[in-house]
């Protein structure tokens, strides 16, 4: 087979030069759009200090046109949104005042938004996500557009919509927000979902309230996140959840949940509980006898120490291991633990004895 030298030494040439044809134009447009970046940012700081200037800083029509005629371009919107972030540091209560008094462009915006793509509604969202905060007494509008949001198929844009309606601090909005969700089974990350919900921006214990009224509404991935969140909040709800422990109708993920809450939270009237995770584990998934020897790091007594030296001898890697974590927190000394060491059962042995070493170094 004849290969021409020339012609492919010729094509390779013509082929970098494109490329370094390319790299020209790319930097060249990168430095001009850098440039009109920078002077769009300054315009729009320039505007907004205008409204600085004035007595009282209250909805200006021309300008209220102006912003909405404006940042429907999302190059727009973010040069606008630097300023803002800029005039925060510089002049925070003034620029604070200005964000409140716009109120109807934000919901404008919102509502002009719903039709672009997700990269757009996204950055929106998380751009009204840092604003809202600062009158969320009088967002609510915004927040009843921004539940729409949580519809879109990126998990960006839904995220941020979500900070956005948890900045307002409306119970009802982000309730909204997951029944819609999750009546059009909507996957979001659990948690993502119970990190999020500790932004919320208003009473979080009414929110907790609101969430396990409605807990049976959703699937199991929602109920769990939420879970999470009561934990992080809240040690009021040991009653409520004691009722779902018991029942059999509850699933696993749930229970194992509500364990850790119990970890957390001391409650006896559960400590039977979990002294019975323990004591017939053979009947039941290992987890929970696992969990269990966790949760009663929290349940000091001697009837809970003979229960946790039980759970040294069990087959199971995990609850050895918690159990003895469980006993060290207890404070129990070296005497009370001298039938394990000298015990015939060599697992829970070597487990007290590692636990002891790499306490002790």
């Amino acid at each position: 087979m004849y290969i021409n030298v020339e012609l492919l030494i010729y094509s390779y040439m013509a082929l970098c030069l494109c490329i370094l044809l390319y790299n020209i134009i790319f930097i060249g447009y990168s430095k001009t759009e850098k440039k009109r970046s920078f002077r769009r940012f300054n315009k729009w700081k320039n505007v907004i200090d205008q409204q600085f200037n004035k007595d009282n800083i209250t909805s200006d029509k021309a300008h209220e046109l102006l912003l909405q005629k404006r940042l429907l371009r999302i190059n727009q919107l973010y040069a606008y949104d630097q300023a803002l972030q800029e005039l925060l540091i510089s002049n925070h209560d003034r620029t604070k005042e200005y964000i409140a008094n716009n109120l109807n462009t934000s919901v404008y915006l919102a509502k002009k938004y719903l039709d672009k793509d997700s990269t757009k509604k996204a950055y929106l969202a998380y751009m009204l996500s840092k604003y809202l905060v600062f009158d969320y007494s009088s967002n609510h509008r915004v927040g009843e557009i921004l539940i729409d949001y949580t519809l879109d198929k990126s998990i960006y844009c839904r995220e941020n919509a979500l900070r956005a309606i948890y900045s307002i601090g409306n119970v009802e909005d982000v309730l909204s927000a997951y029944r819609l969700m999750n009546k059009n089974s909507i996957f979001h990350n659990s948690k993502l979902v119970a990190d999020g919900l500790l932004l919320f921006n208003g009473d979080r214990v009414k929110l907790c309230n609101a969430l396990w009224d409605s807990f049976y509404e959703f699937n199991i991935s929602y109920q769990l996140a939420f879970i999470n969140f009561i934990k992080n909040v809240s040690g009021d709800f040991c009653d409520k959840f004691f009722a779902a422990l018991q029942s059999d109708n509850t699933n696993q993920e749930i229970k194992f949940a509500i364990i850790r809450y119990y970890r957390k939270y001391s409650y006896d009237p559960a400590r039977i509980y979990l002294y019975n995770c323990i004591k017939f584990q053979s009947e039941l998934d290992y987890t929970f006898s696992a969990l269990a020897a966790s949760a009663l790091e929290n349940y000091p007594s001697d009837e809970t120490i003979r229960v946790l030296k039980s759970a040294l001898t069990s087959n199971n890697w995990y609850t050895r291991n918690n159990a003895s974590n469980s006993l060290q927190k207890l404070g129990v000394d070296y005497i009370d633990l001298l039938d394990v060491y000298s015990g015939n059962d060599r697992y829970a042995r070597e487990m007290m004895e590692y636990k002891m070493a790499v306490h002790n170094s």
